[in-house]
């Protein structure tokens, strides 16, 4: 599987390149996740899918492929969000990875000039009316000791209680335009893939075992519903994407392609695609303000061990790619129908869809997540290394 290779589905069974790069999951600070192309990913970004795709050789900012499932969509993702981690008593690696806690860019005891005390009194008063733990905390780091230590905790400990307990399992979300997350439990994994694998990429590997903290994911790819509450509250505007050239049998970037237009039908509940890594950020911090929550891009190794779900197969669902259509929408017999000059790999079932699908159309895996196989590649926060 691997980061490179989770979207075999889509690209060592079905060929590269077949699938939209869409804008993915959001991940909640114990939560929220996109991804994109690892192939075509720049310096601020890379996707959990290979192939062509999402800006290749464009840089950061350009907008995704907008291939579909079959014959590709786009760019797209899911989110995570950085609240109330699941219940597991273990820490929380995807809390601890937040870019954001909301804490001052610059500590008070790090100005110039003033007495210790000083320095800890500014702090204080800077984050005394907070409403976010992780500015105690923040303080409590500093100062555990402090003349305000006593009241910084029992001010955590009142915030802390007002979260949410979540649990394993848990689907919720924080807002009615929110996408809906599932809480994933905290974990270790093996990542990448064992180079015996069939259709492996040489950069899967090696394999390495991985510990995950708690978070919560986008339970489904962020929908163009979810996606146009964004961009009609904000003026958000992007174009330029990669589509597929059904007379080359090939991808081509469209100037003029954008999320609302990505060169085929799409309704309501299909994944968002042609969208950039740039556009995933916007979205993930429009998500943060008007939640009060902290969400982000999933890490590619947190995107890993959510698509895997517990299991070491190939795939969610086993290792054998004849099983594919009942799971995943993905390159198939409809491809090839559909376009004469289409040379990738298909299997040679029709999973009903040609470009992408509407979001859970396929199985869930054990996390409760869907379509982490297949439908479009989904953005991740951290860069593509060539040694993984």
């Amino acid at each position: 599987m691997g980061h490179r290779g989770e979207w075999k589905v889509a690209t060592g069974v079905l060929g590269p390149g077949l699938m939209s790069t869409g804008f993915g999951r959001t991940v909640l600070v114990g939560m929220l996740a996109a991804a994109m192309t690892p192939a075509v990913a720049s310096a601020a970004g890379r996707a959990a899918d290979r192939g062509v795709g999402c800006g290749v050789g464009a840089g950061p900012g350009v907008a995704a492929s907008a291939f579909g499932g079959d014959a590709g969509s786009g760019c797209g993702g899911r989110l995570f969000s950085q609240a109330a981690p699941a219940a597991t008593g273990q820490p929380d690696e995807a809390q601890a990875a937040a870019p954001d806690t909301g804490a001052p860019s610059r500590p008070a005891e790090d100005a110039p000039g003033g007495s210790r005390q000083d320095k800890e009194t500014v702090f204080w008063q800077s984050v005394a009316n907070s409403t976010n733990p992780a500015e105690f905390e923040a303080y409590l780091a500093r100062w555990p000791e402090g003349v305000y230590a006593p009241l910084a905790r029992i001010r955590l400990s009142a915030l802390r209680d007002l979260l949410p307990v979540r649990r394993a399992g848990d689907v919720f979300r924080d807002c009615p335009t929110c996408p809906e997350l599932v809480a994933i439990p905290a974990g270790y994994f093996m990542m990448g893939s064992p180079a015996s694998e069939e259709g492996r990429f040489d950069d899967e590997g090696p394999q390495h075992q991985v510990t995950v903290g708690s978070f919560a994911l986008g339970r489904y790819e962020v929908t163009r519903d979810e996606y146009r509450a964004f961009a009609e509250a904000t003026g958000h505007s992007s174009s330029g994407c990669w589509i597929f050239d059904s007379d080359e049998g090939r991808a081509a970037g469209d100037v003029d392609a954008s999320w609302r237009e990505p060169g085929f039908a799409q309704g309501s509940g299909h994944p968002v695609v042609c969208v950039s890594w740039n556009d995933a950020q916007a979205y993930v911090r429009w998500l943060s303000r008007e939640t009060g929550e902290s969400y982000r891009l999933p890490s590619e190794s947190e995107w890993e061990y959510a698509a895997r779900g517990a299991t070491t197969t190939r795939w969610h669902w086993g290792d054998a790619p004849s099983s594919q259509c009942g799971h995943a929408n993905g390159a198939d017999a409809a491809a090839k129908r559909s376009y004469s000059d289409f040379d990738e790999t298909a299997a040679s079932c029709d999973d009903g869809a040609l470009h992408t699908a509407v979001v859970g159309s396929y199985s869930v895996n054990t996390f409760g997540l869907f379509d982490m196989a297949g439908n479009v590649w989904e953005w991740v926060e951290d860069c593509w290394n060539q040694d993984y």
